[in-house]
C-alpha cells in the first residue's frame, strides 16, 4: 500500500519545516565543482564557492501555501550572492541547502548552466522553494 499524504496534511508537514532553519544551523551555499547531486551526495561533494564577497546565507521560511494543487514553502526573501570582482573568480554550477553544524546536506540542486562570477557586482540570486506532493 502507498502512503498518502493528504493536501491539508502537506500543509502542516512544510509548516512543520518551515520552524526548522531558525532553530537549526543551515545555510544556503553556491557550489563551484562541476558536480550533479544525487541521492547520496554529501558535504564532501560540493567544493564552495570562493569568488570575492561570497557568504553562505541563512534564510527564513513564508507560512505555507497551496499553489496549483502543490502545497509549497517559498524562501522570505532570496539568498542573493554579488561579487565583490577580482581574484578568485569561480564558475558557480548550483547551490545546496545544508546543516553546517551537523555537516548533512539537506537539498541541493545542479543550475540549467554554470555561472560565472568575475566582475564587480556579477549577481546569482537563489528562491528556495520546496514542494509537497503525493507520488499518486
Amino acid at each position: 500500500m502507498a502512503l498518502k499524504v493528504p493536501d491539508v496534511g502537506e500543509l502542516i508537514l512544510l509548516n512543520a519545516l518551515r520552524a526548522v532553519p531558525a532553530t537549526t544551523n543551515w545555510f544556503c551555499m553556491l557550489y563551484q565543482n562541476n558536480y550533479t547531486p544525487v541521492d547520496g551526495s554529501v558535504f564532501a561533494d560540493f567544493t564552495e564557492a570562493t569568488f570575492n564577497g561570497y557568504s553562505a546565507q541563512g534564510f527564513a521560511f513564508s507560512a505555507p501555501t497551496t499553489v496549483s494543487g502543490k502545497a509549497t514553502l517559498v524562501a522570505t526573501a532570496p539568498c542573493v550572492f554579488t561579487s565583490t570582482g577580482g581574484s578568485p573568480a569561480n564558475t558557480i554550477y548550483g547551490y545546496m541547502v545544508g546543516d553546517t553544524l551537523t555537516g548533512e546536506v539537506v537539498w541541493a540542486e545542479r543550475f540549467g548552466s554554470s555561472q560565472a562570477m568575475v566582475n564587480n557586482g556579477d549577481q546569482i540570486s537563489v528562491t528556495l522553494k520546496f514542494t509537497g506532493k503525493s507520488e499518486f
